[in-house]
């Protein structure tokens, strides 16, 4: 069963390589009617970074860690009702448990197990019960409750709710990221604080969908307006294609992206509008130039030249090397010098800037770039991956590790844990 920290971090996963590889998919739909538990946001103050909710108060419990003091509540009559589960800041993380109890006075849970602090309260229409550590937190939930206002009118929330329907979720504030419960991955050459940055801006808010009846199942809803400055909003109109690296992973695999691409012209005017957007794009086309220079090529048309309909990292066994496929018949090819070093860094995003790019060779329908070491050793291993962790078709990313596999389609983001 999934708890919050193992929810999270394969969402960090996917939005670091978002960041790094220029993978993403069209932004969630997010009409329809609100969910019931929209009822019970109404007592969520609007500064909340992340909220949980489920149409029963069981499900909800089922998702929090097991040494949670939340989950020995004795919640009896209420378990088969809505809860929500929102987390707030204020000089430490404070979390306000909302209870459907419709009109149930009567009630009154022990709360002997969060300490003394622990205070609960019925809303001013007694259908809903307020329970939190923070005498602080359960008055501005209070106030929000006499005002009329909440986290519903925080901008885009609403949609985040509806893209996240009637299933149990974690919705997360992008904003807030540096609040979230969890540790950043490990990413050579990125610091947590270019991570964070990233993630902030990526999309507004982040749905989380555990399928609780599919063990080992997320889906991954980004939510957002349609504006550029948002990466999964620029990327939004990438069509998906097909993925053939699984047949070419070494079985000590422990990293690997792809990134399929339909058209690589696509791609490149996607990540130009973003950075646009964000105000980099003066930067970025200073150093195409000045790459251009170094190497005496225009590095945009020698990638678009190349027909590039794949673009892979792969890391096994303290090893790394590029993979690019192309719609060109495969040729052999001697090692030799690689051609364009960095242009696939500089055009498709950091996670393809390898250390060491100087030299290149073919395997079998792929071009490899890496070390001279690494590229022998890729090309000599014996054991590949007894079974193919995803399809071929229709995919606009995959991220692959041994603990899980996250692939992104049209129809949304799914990480299936091993």
């Amino acid at each position: 069963m999934f708890r919050i920290p193992q929810i999270i971090r394969p969402v960090l996963v996917l939005a670091v390589t978002a960041l790094l590889a220029g993978c993403a998919g069209r932004h969630a739909d997010s009409g329809g009617e609100l969910p019931g538990t929209a009822a019970l946001m109404r007592a969520v103050p609007s500064d909340a970074f992340s909220v949980m909710a489920a149409a029963h108060a069981a499900d909800l419990m089922e998702l929090l860690d097991s040494a949670d003091a939340l989950r020995e509540l004795d919640l009896g009559r209420v378990l088969r009702r809505r809860a929500v589960l929102s987390s707030n800041y204020d000089g430490r993380v404070e979390r306000l448990l909302v209870l459907e109890v419709a009109g149930d006075t009567t009630f009154v849970p022990d709360l002997s197990c969060l300490g003394s602090a622990a205070r609960m309260s019925l809303s001013p229409d007694s259908q809903l019960l307020l329970i939190s550590e923070s005498a602080n937190l359960l008055g501005a939930a209070l106030r929000h409750l006499r005002a009329g206002s909440s986290i519903l009118e925080a901008p885009g929330f609403t949609d985040a709710l509806r893209a996240a329907g009637h299933e149990p979720c974690l919705i997360l504030k992008n904003a807030g990221v540096d609040r979230w419960p969890v540790t950043f991955p490990q990413i050579p050459g990125l610091t947590p604080r270019h991570l964070l940055n990233f993630v902030r801006n990526a999309t507004r808010w982040t749905v989380v969908l555990p399928e609780l009846n599919h063990r080992g199942q997320l889906r991954v809803l980004p939510v957002q307006e349609e504006k550029d400055t948002y990466y999964m909003a620029a990327f939004g109109s990438l069509d998906a294609s097909s993925s053939q690296l699984p047949a070419i992973l070494p079985a000590e695999t422990d990293f690997a992206v792809s990134l399929p691409l339909s058209k690589a012209e696509d791609y490149l005017e996607a990540r130009e509008r973003w950075l646009d957007a964000n105000m980099q794009l003066v930067r970025y086309n200073k150093a195409l130039d000045e790459l251009r220079k170094k190497t005496r090529s225009n590095p945009r048309s020698w990638i678009l030249s190349q027909g590039i309909r794949e673009l892979a990292l792969v890391r096994w066994d303290g090893s790394e090397i590029l993979a690019c496929r192309t719609d060109r018949r495969a040729r052999t090819v001697e090692t030799g010098p690689n051609p364009a070093p960095d242009y696939f860094g500089m055009l498709f995003g950091n996670l393809f800037d390898l250390p060491d790019e100087s030299t290149c060779c073919t395997f079998g329908k792929w071009t490899l770039v890496g070390s001279v070491a690494d590229l022998e050793k890729f090309v000599t291993c014996e054991s590949r991956l007894e079974s193919v962790p995803w399809s071929e078709k229709n995919k606009l990313a995959v991220v692959y590790t041994p603990e899980g596999t996250l692939c992104w389609t049209r129809q949304g983001i799914e990480i299936k844990m091993n």
